[in-house]
């Protein structure tokens, strides 16, 4: 029997999706696999789609496994076992640390559940605790998912440091990587020229992987051409490999932990720096006015039936202008009831290629001959760890909205939240047209527009289209007018009233909300962003 421990000091890095793809490709394998899902949040049970239950656990099942024993349930897939996780584990520290030895305790557990398991891989929550002492105590190899990021390098360097000459062999791996970012290239690539370091293949971050939660399956299941599926094929051949080795040798193929400390070490002097905190609001500002964005005019939208109206919408425009692209990721929170949508308020964590940011709206308005829906809006920079913490639901997006949006919209929406649980309820993706600005006159009205042409695109639903317009130079009414001119004059047929209260509470599903209210007004472009 071979004990693996999925395990990072760290939340948000990907312990799960690792944990139950890696499992079930060593079942495929022919290899008889246990899970055992160590973690009080049973991530790991519900994906494998069994119920997070261990009758009986208690202090007094730590001294005999026949209780663990007979909570392993079969899953749905070939040679793969699961020992679920249960609420109670919460508890899990404070009883190890009660008992003497808890590392023998531990590991004869282990001994016991694993008689009939070639392989038992373990799935353990993040921190430092008794619970990760007498892990790393057991287990032959230590697989420590780690983003590509300054704070995740420095937990693994804190895990590093704390590891003896004894320790297992430590096998880290980049995980989460999006390319879009500078920071987790030159990380990536760092990685990739020290394979003395960390494991040659490394995890995307892409929502194939995210699926793993919502499908509840490994993503070899529902798609194994996806280049996340073949990561992981890679990653589990590499292990294997390095098991391998580890059960000829019995010596750690990797570095040392005291290797890893000084490798690390090195890389993280390299990375921080005493620049001033304010330098990436101030660049971030220079970027939205090279974009001709504007926070202060009056803002409003309206939908586009398809390609065809857009296409006729620009050739309606008096002169060509200059074109911007963009592309983001949406990702709409809601209560299971959709309480907040039926309330009027929305909040979305926006992914864009350099930065994420939080957002608070709350649509309102009143139809009118040129109707115009004022609407408040907050929105705010923050990491990509707080971000992935949101994404994979280890973090409430209510609690970064506390810590970053400091507004009466915010108070608004936690007292409206109270202590009910957001959860991911759609995502979409989006492609943006900016043009402008553009001057636009009738009679005599005019003012300057910056327009985004904004196509939402949802999974399992049609492509939603939209144009948002801010402008400046006239009040709100009088730049509804002038578009409203423009659409007819192109001959476009559409509908003021995008962010109004009646409408935004009658669009129906949420999946329907993100494609229809989704654009680049609100990732920031069009609302004060909270520095």
């Amino acid at each position: 029997m071979t004990i693996v421990a999925v395990y990072n000091m760290k939340g948000g890095v990907g312990k799960t999706t690792c944990a139950v793809n890696l499992a079930y490709l060593s079942a495929a394998s022919g290899q008889k696999t246990l899970l055992w899902d160590l973690d009080a949040q049973a991530a790991s049970t519900f994906a494998l789609r069994v119920k997070p239950e261990v009758a009986q656990f208690g202090k007094p099942a730590l001294r005999d496994a026949q209780v663990f024993i007979e909570a392993i349930r079969e899953t749905d897939h070939r040679n793969l076992d699961l020992l679920p996780a249960d609420f109670s584990y919460r508890n899990l520290d404070r009883f190890l640390d009660q008992l003497e030895h808890p590392q023998r305790v531990m590991q004869r557990m282990l001994e016991q559940l694993g008689e009939a398991y070639a392989l038992v891989l373990l799935d353990c929550p993040a921190g430092f605790s008794a619970l990760s002492e007498a892990v790393i105590a057991c287990a032959d190899v230590l697989l420590v998912p780690t983003i590509p990021s300054t704070l995740s390098m420095r937990t693994l360097l804190r895990l590093a440091q704390s590891l003896n000459h004894d320790a297992p062999a430590l096998l880290p791996f980049v995980s989460m990587v999006d390319r879009r970012k500078a920071l987790h290239r030159s990380l990536s690539q760092w990685a990739e020229r020290h394979p003395e370091l960390f494991l040659r293949e490394q995890i995307p971050y892409a929502s194939s992987v995210e699926q793993v939660s919502v499908r509840r399956a490994p993503v070899a299941i529902y798609d194994a051409s996806d280049p996340a599926a073949k990561a992981f094929a890679g990653l589990w051949r590499e292990v294997g490999a390095h098991l391998a080795k580890i059960s000829q040798t019995g010596v750690a193929p990797m570095a040392t932990p005291a290797g890893y400390a000084e490798a690390l070490d090195a890389l993280l002097s390299t990375l921080i720096t005493d620049a001033p905190v304010h330098a990436s609001a101030q660049n971030a500002a220079r970027k939205d006015q090279a974009n001709g964005l504007d926070r202060d005019g009056p803002q409003l939208a309206f939908d586009v039936d398809g390609k065809d109206d857009f296409q006729a919408l620009e050739r309606a425009l008096d002169q060509a202008h200059p074109r911007r692209t963009a592309s983001y990721l949406a990702h709409t929170f809601d209560t299971d009831d959709a309480m907040l949508r039926r309330a009027g308020y929305r909040v979305q964590l926006i992914e864009e290629p350099e930065r994420f940011l939080i957002s608070v709206v709350k649509a309102s308005g009143t139809q009118g001959e040129a109707p115009i829906y004022p609407r408040e809006q907050r929105s705010a920079k923050i990491d990509g760890g707080w971000a992935a913490q949101i994404l994979t639901g280890q973090l409430s997006p209510i609690s970064v909205i506390d810590r970053r949006i400091r507004h009466p919209l915010a108070a608004e929406l936690r007292a409206l939240a109270a202590d009910r649980t957001l959860v991911r309820v759609a995502s979409s993706e989006h492609k943006s047209l900016r043009l402008g600005p553009v001057e636009f006159a009738e009679g005599e009205e005019s003012a300057s527009v910056c327009l985004e042409f904004d196509c939402a695109e949802t999974p399992g639903a049609e492509p939603t289209r939209c144009v948002i317009a801010s402008g400046s130079g006239a009040e709100a009414s009088g730049v509804g007018r002038l578009l409203d001119a423009w659409r007819k004059r192109a001959g476009v047929g559409s509908q003021f009233g995008l962010f109004g209260s009646a409408q935004f509470a009658g669009l129906g599903n949420p999946a329907q909300v993100s494609g229809a209210l989704s654009g680049p007004e609100f990732s920031g472009s069009a609302a004060p962003v909270n520095e």
